[in-house]
């Protein structure tokens, strides 16, 4: 326990460090889309549509707009709001990594 806590105790500087890199990029990426909001919305309520039909997402559940409220939004020029950028991009995050696991891809001995 002490040589864990020993160890643990020396990675803090780089955990810390690597989260906050982390942390960064995520907000870049949700600034992005959110800067490309409005032209995204179509492609967007495709890929809900796509995790909903696969059983991944409950729209209701995580609060991202019906259909008809994305209607709505294109009609006046709105896309997704922060949150619901950020909740897509989990379920984004979420399933790429779940299609990667079913391929030989972590077994590959060059990554």
């Amino acid at each position: 326990v002490k040589q864990r806590n020993k160890l643990l105790a020396q990675m803090t500087d780089e955990v810390g460090a690597l989260v906050l890199r982390n942390n960064y990029a995520q907000n870049t990426a949700i600034a992005n889309a959110l800067a490309q909001s409005k032209d995204m919305l179509h492609a967007q309520q495709r890929f809900m549509r796509h995790l909903v039909r696969e059983g991944h997402l409950n729209r209701a559940l995580e609060f991202l707009p019906t259909d008809r409220q994305i209607r709505e939004r294109l009609g006046s020029g709105h896309g997704l709001t922060g949150p619901e950028t950020a909740v897509l991009l989990a379920y984004t995050k979420i399933t790429v990594a779940e299609e990667l696991l079913h391929t030989s891809l972590p077994d590959d001995p060059y990554l």
